[in-house]
Formats: structure tokens, C-alpha cells, sequence
């Protein structure tokens, strides 16, 4: 039988690999939403719109409350949390299909096939596709890149109209995650590396006036939308949008200033958070070398292997890439450019805020797997003896998919499916077994979405951001009383606060010179042991107090507190 047609198996492979994708995330989501997923379903569920309008994701919000409202007009029964992961997992099939786009146009089809399967197994394009806002916006910045190297691959001037489209596109990327007018630098650099210098700079220019006006224009459209909605003015909002957040925000007291890494630049934690969105195993070094977790436990032993692992693979493929410089030329050679800047403009960003957040290093993954396959793909094209050795980058490119995968489900996907799962029986349990008169007692829990839909909830951080410790922990112990004295039942979980929890607890404006330790609510707790008898109803994963890739290793009982 005749081998099938070059176009026809390029179609096969990128249906397979949107298939491959679309299904593999769908099947594993889980019922919770990560990182910000739940404040992004409040202000769609609850039509939060100055939250809609939030700057740094605007346009994304804005299309994710305009489909909610658009299945509402036509009563499609489904929540806003499958709905946004429906998208994100169709979205990232097509991205990965892009990807591959680009990879085929600078070589091989395997090496390309292997890249794609790469970003597809990548922890953050798969784990924040459950409920997050990154995936949209990438897949227009993926679509611009592969539009760009095939103008490079073709050796053809692109044309003033084909480049303004393209810088157009980077604006609507801009609208829908605002960190994106980075991305132009990259692009800029594909329109300008191995060009003449004058078509080089007038591309560059093009590029850079049409995504200047495409953001003006945006920013407006969006601050008209805030005019509909009847929350900001057009003036307001455009000073808001362009700028005006980001200095009100920083030096606010907020939780993640309580961490010194965060308020500084800091290249090696950035370093952290763009691997850890490959591979989550790097969490786990980390973590190890902090003595956070020990490394004598069985799991923790066997992901910080396999995380080594990893590691040494993709050194094996970045080994590649330097064997292969001689190839790295021309069109490859702005490939390799425009990549290094893609990764190195959003480091800088990400190296000043929020350096080791994961979801923030999701946009960079496309350029650190393109260049650590770029290698193989660029021998993969020779006619030469170099088959082989071509050969054998698609080898340790597969073994490191393998790795990336098997890693990524253990350490994290399978776990945040458990965790959902965990939080539906527990849904269930307190429709079956919990009243509206009950008192609920808790310091910043995961479960408190659960429980603050049943009977009333005294959420410990919230009060003590308000007022003296004093105050709070006389109210609470008064609270108990009054609702044991009238026979009611009162339930107290996750008392003593995360770490995480206590240092915003501790910024607030009531604490002074005066913070809160653990102990203090450790004693404070013991205390109430001592007063009322106390029985353990059930016990819970904690996710302010264990890693993620440890669940269900560590528990902690949900207390009611009786006379």
C-alpha cells in the first residue's frame, strides 16, 4: 500500500494530537478549581463586574461571562466550572496542535510530534487548564509565532499588512492577559534576526504601531463595558487598566508580601516557578532542600528520583541543541532567538512579582520546549549520516514525555482529582447530616466553600484582619457558649492557621508590634478541649497544610465541641 500523502498525515497527526489532548484533560479535571479558579467563578456566577473588568485578565473574563450568560439564554444545564474547563481543554488541544505547526516548519515530524506531546505532558498547560485563564491568550500568541516563523521559513517579505495583522492579534492577547504586550519583544525579534536591517526595523515599527493602537483600542472597548455595567467611568477605567492597578497595588499590604522572595527581584526562584511548570517534581526538591518534607519518605524519595531524572534528560536534549549550533541558522537561528527573548521578557516580569507562582510561567512553556527539542528538529532535517544522532534526541525526547507525564499525574493531577472528589463527598455529608442552626469555627480552610453554605461560620483570619486577638478570641469563646447554652451544635476545623494564613493574619493594621503565633491559637484551642468535650467527626486533607503531591498523607480532624 502506498505511503498516505505528507498533507494527509500532517492532518491525522494534529486530529490526534487535539483528540489526544481535548480528552486527556477532560477526563482528569477535577470538581475544584485551582490556584484563583474559585474567585474566577464567583465573579461570573455572582456578576462581580468590577472583578469581570479586573485589568490583568479582562477580555478572557469578559468572553467567559458573555458564554455564561449566552447558555443561560439558552438553558444548557452546565456549571460555570465545566464550562470554563470545556474551553480550556478544547483551547489547549488546539494549542498544542499550533505548537506543532511551528515545530514541523523548522523540522522533523517526530521531533515535533515528541515537542508537542511535551507541552501537552507539561505540568502547568495541564493542571491550570482546570479552571484558570491562561490558555486563551497563549493560544493567540502561539498562532502569531507560527504565522511568523513560516513567513521566516518561506523567506519571503511579509508585507506591511500581514505584519500590522500580526501586531493587531499580539493586542487582542494583550486584552485578553495583559503581561502579553511582552510577548512583542519575541515577536520583534522573529521580524528582525537575520533580516536586512531596514526591513528588519520597518516591520519592527509596523508591528509595534499596530499593537500600540490594537490595545488603545481594546482598553477602550473594554472600558466601554465598564460603562454598561455601571461600575466605572470611561476615564476611570482607562487610568485603571493602563497602569493604574499595578501602582495601587504594589507596597498594599497583602499575603504574598509577607514573603521576602516575593518583594525582591529574584532570578533563581523564577528559575523555580518556570521548572515547576514543566515538572512538577521540582516542588519537591525544593521543598526537600528547605526541609519542609523529609526525603526518607517512600514517595518524596521516588519524585525527587524521578524528578532527577527529568533533569538529566532534558540536559541530555539541551546537549543537542549545542552539537546542532552549526544548524542554527537563518530561519532557526530567529527561532532561537525570539524564543531565548519570549522567556527571558516574561522572567524579567515574573522575577519582581510572584516569581515561584506556577500558574505565571504557564505563557513561557512553548519557548523552553522549543528550544530544548530545537536540536533534534534541526538534525532531524539533514540528509546526511546524522540520522542517528537525530535519532536518538527523539529517543531521550520520548523517554522525557514519559517521565514529564508519569511525574506530573503523581505529583499533582491525580491528587487535585482526589481532592475534588474528597470535597464531593464531603458536599454530600453536610447536605445529609448538617443544619442551618450549626456554628462553624474555622481559619482560612479549603473546605469553607462547603460548610459556609449551611448554618453560620466565624472565619477567624477575616475577624482578626479587623480587630485585636483579644476581641476575636473572646467573641468566639462567647459564640460557643450562647450556642451550646440553646443546644445547638458548634464545629470547629483547621483552627490553628497555615503559615501562609498566619502571615496575613499579622500584616493586618490590629496586630501592631504584637503577632500572632500558631501557639496561640494551639493554646487557645486547647483551652476549649478542656471546657467541652470534644469528638472527631471525620477527618480531611488540608491543602494550606500539606503539599499537594503528599495528599492524604497528613489529616486533620473536624471537631464538634459539646457539653
Amino acid at each position: 500500500m502506498d505511503a498516505p500523502p505528507a498533507a494527509e498525515r500532517r492532518y491525522v497527526t494534529e486530529g490526534a494530537l487535539f483528540v489526544g489532548v481535548a480528552l486527556l484533560y477532560g477526563s482528569t479535571f477535577s470538581s475544584v478549581p485551582t490556584a484563583d479558579g474559585n474567585w474566577y467563578l464567583d465573579l461570573i456566577d455572582k456578576r462581580i463586574y468590577k472583578d469581570v473588568l479586573n485589568p490583568t485578565s479582562a477580555g478572557t473574563q469578559v468572553l467567559m461571562y458573555a458564554l455564561r450568560r449566552l447558555l443561560d439564554l439558552l438553558r444548557v444545564p452546565v456549571s460555570t466550572l465545566a464550562m470554563i474547563q470545556a474551553v480550556n481543554a478544547l483551547v489547549a488541544g488546539v494549542g498544542v496542535v499550533v505548537f506543532y505547526r511551528v515545530l514541523r516548519a523548522v523540522g522533523g515530524w517526530l521531533p515535533g510530534l515528541v515537542g508537542a506531546a511535551l507541552l501537552g505532558a507539561s505540568f502547568g498547560y495541564w493542571y491550570f487548564a482546570n479552571g484558570e485563564r491562561q490558555h486563551l491568550s497563549l493560544v493567540v500568541l502561539l498562532a502569531i509565532f507560527a504565522w511568523l516563523v513560516r513567513a521566516r521559513v518561506d523567506d519571503a517579505d511579509p508585507g506591511w499588512r500581514f505584519v500590522a495583522l500580526m501586531g493587531l492579534l499580539n493586542a487582542v492577547a494583550v486584552a485578553l492577559r495583559q503581561e502579553n504586550f511582552l510577548f512583542g519583544f519575541a515577536a520583534v525579534a522573529l521580524l528582525t534576526v537575520g533580516r536586512p536591517w531596514r526591513s528588519g526595523v520597518r516591520d519592527a515599527a509596523v508591528y509595534t504601531s499596530a499593537g500600540v493602537i490594537g490595545t488603545l483600542f481594546f482598553g477602550a472597548m473594554l472600558a466601554l463595558c465598564g460603562v454598561a455595567f455601571g461600575v466605572y467611568s470611561l476615564g476611570e477605567y482607562l487610568r485603571y487598566y493602563f497602569g493604574g492597578w499595578l501602582v495601587d497595588s504594589v507596597g498594599r499590604p497583602q499575603d504574598y508580601q509577607g514573603f521576602e522572595q516575593a518583594t525582591r527581584f529574584d532570578v533563581p526562584r523564577a528559575i523555580k516557578g518556570q521548572l515547576t511548570a514543566f515538572v512538577a517534581g521540582t516542588q519537591v526538591v525544593f521543598d526537600t532542600a528547605r526541609g519542609l518534607v523529609a526525603s526518607s519518605q517512600r514517595k518524596v524519595a521516588a519524585l525527587l528520583a524521578s524528578t532527577a531524572l527529568a533533569g538529566f534528560l532534558m540536559i541530555l536534549l539541551a546537549s543537542d541543541l549545542w552539537r546542532a549550533r552549526r544548524l542554527i541558522r537563518g530561519p532557526r537561528l530567529a527561532v532561537a532567538v525570539g524564543c531565548v527573548v519570549w522567556l527571558g521578557a516574561y522572567a524579567v516580569l515574573h522575577a519582581r512579582y510572584w516569581p515561584t507562582v506556577t500558574k505565571y510561567h504557564v505563557v513561557t512553556l512553548p519557548p523552553l520546549v522549543l528550544l530544548l527539542v530545537l536540536g533534534t528538529l534541526a538534525r532531524s532535517t539533514e540528509d546526511d549520516g546524522a540520522g542517528r544522532s537525530w535519532r536518538g534526541g527523539v529517543w531521550r525526547g520520548l523517554a522525557l514525555v514519559l517521565v514529564v507525564f508519569t511525574i506530573n499525574v503523581w505529583a499533582g493531577i491525580r491528587p487535585w482529582h482526589q481532592y475534588g472528589q474528597l470535597k464531593e463527598r464531603l458536599t454530600e455529608r453536610r447536605d445529609r447530616d448538617f443544619r442551618p442552626s450549626d456554628l462553624f469555627v474555622s481559619t482560612e480552610s479549603g473546605i469553607d466553600r462547603i460548610f459556609d453554605q449551611v448554618g453560620e461560620h466565624i472565619h477567624v483570619k477575616n475577624a482578626l484582619i479587623k480587630t485585636t486577638d483579644d476581641e476575636v478570641f473572646s467573641a468566639i469563646t462567647e459564640a460557643i457558649r450562647e450556642r451550646l447554652d440553646q443546644r445547638q451544635r458548634v464545629f470547629v476545623y483547621n483552627f490553628v492557621p497555615s503559615p501562609y494564613s498566619l502571615i496575613g493574619i499579622n500584616q493586618a493594621p490590629p496586630r501592631g508590634p504584637r503577632p500572632l503565633s500558631a501557639r496561640a491559637f494551639e493554646n487557645f484551642f486547647a483551652g476549649l478541649q478542656k471546657t467541652y468535650t470534644t469528638r472527631q467527626v471525620f477527618a480531611y486533607w488540608e491543602e494550606g497544610k500539606a503539599p499537594l503531591y503528599l495528599f492524604g498523607d497528613r489529616l486533620e480532624p473536624f471537631w464538634e465541641l459539646a457539653k
